[in-house]
């Protein structure tokens, strides 16, 4: 089984105002590398954290789920970090959240998701660090 792992791509719609590129594009090009290469060596995305930089960019939303939809076999799991949450809170709609209840990325949480013989699991922003022992035998 093959991984790549992101972490705090804070991903934005929004160009800073000294940037000379459009940053929405420019992150559109990257992130379809990455799903190009996970779809080539047949891996699994881990994210861990801070996949946004603010928690409601629509704009960034929309664009995330049109590059998924063409690469529907790519995986995705992920934890939330606290850009990720809205006002700091798990409960509010935030983009992760919609991305995990439309299925397009698993949000991982304490309990072990297994992944070809590999057991994955994780904690958000602020949760407690949980110690899951699988498949010791005894």
């Amino acid at each position: 089984m093959k991984f790549i792992l992101l972490s705090d791509i804070h991903a934005t719609s929004q160009t800073p105002t000294l940037r000379k590129d459009n940053i929405l594009e420019t992150f559109k090009i990257k992130f379809e590398f990455i799903l190009q290469q996970a779809q080539k060596n047949n891996a699994v995305i881990l994210q861990a954290g801070d996949f946004f930089n603010k928690s409601r960019d629509w704009e960034i939303m929309q664009a995330i789920i049109s590059l998924l939809k063409k690469y529907k076999k790519t995986k995705i799991y992920a934890v939330m970090g606290q850009h990720d949450l809205y006002f700091r809170s798990k409960t509010a709609p935030n983009i992760l959240s919609i991305l995990n209840h439309a299925n397009y990325i698993k949000r991982l949480n304490n309990v072990p998701c297994l992944i070809s013989d590999v057991n994955i699991y994780g904690c958000s922003w602020k949760e407690k660090i949980s110690v899951v022992v699988t498949g010791l035998g005894v």
